[in-house]
């Protein structure tokens, strides 16, 4: 695979995990020259587009857990705030 496709991925399955609070920032941040992450973690709020991104992302890879996760968290958060 190419190595940028592979950074893909890598950074969406990390974007993932601190989504849904398996790691966080400061867990991934000593490898974030290696990765792309779908958003900025530092921002205090996800973009809307960005969820909607990562959801396309785990649909096309046919992970519907993941989709189905990312879907519950964008409809719990206040978008208003954004």
């Amino acid at each position: 695979m190419d190595d940028f496709l592979q950074t893909y991925d890598d950074g969406m399955c990390v974007g993932y995990s601190i989504i849904t609070g398996e790691n966080s920032f400061e867990q991934i941040a000593l490898f974030l020259d290696e990765i792309i992450l779908p958003f900025d973690p530092t921002k205090e709020y996800i973009d809307e587009e960005d969820i909607d991104h990562m959801i396309n992302y785990f649909e096309e890879k046919e992970q519907y857990e993941k989709c189905a996760v990312l879907k519950h968290f964008k409809s719990t958060i206040n978008l208003d705030n954004y």
